[in-house]
């Protein structure tokens, strides 16, 4: 009786071990989905925004601009990261901002690597 105790509690344990294993490789798998954003410039009623969306949770980010010099545009995406996270991915349809030596050296240095559209193409911006 006890070693079958001692059985099936060892067999409980790996079923809870695989099933933890699997529950935490998707939750790996949605942290890392939602580390990809898409972002990019519009205007609306007259003023430049930034819009960005994160593709799992579809989270929309959006911020009115002063500016869009890479500057600017660069301290509103340090103030959106301090509470969502830094991405792995920018999805950008390649603007002047986006392509400006100081914003190639910012995507280096936070580690985030960035993906231009093709040019007329806006669904693959998300």
């Amino acid at each position: 009786m006890l070693r079958n105790m001692c059985s099936n509690a060892k067999s409980a344990r790996n079923i809870e071990e695989k099933t933890r294993k699997k529950f935490l490789s998707i939750q790996k798998f949605q942290v890392d989905l939602d580390k990809k954003v898409t972002c990019y410039f519009f205007c609306l009623k007259g003023k430049e925004h930034l819009l960005m969306i994160y593709y799992l949770s579809k989270y929309v980010e959006l911020k009115p601009l002063n500016s869009t010099t890479a500057q600017y545009v660069i301290t509103v995406m340090k103030y959106i990261y301090a509470t969502r996270g830094i991405p792995e991915d920018l999805v950008s349809d390649g603007g002047p901002s986006f392509n400006s030596n100081l914003m190639t050296n910012f995507f280096r240095e936070w580690g985030i690597k960035h993906h231009v559209t093709p040019p007329h193409f806006p669904r693959a911006n998300g």
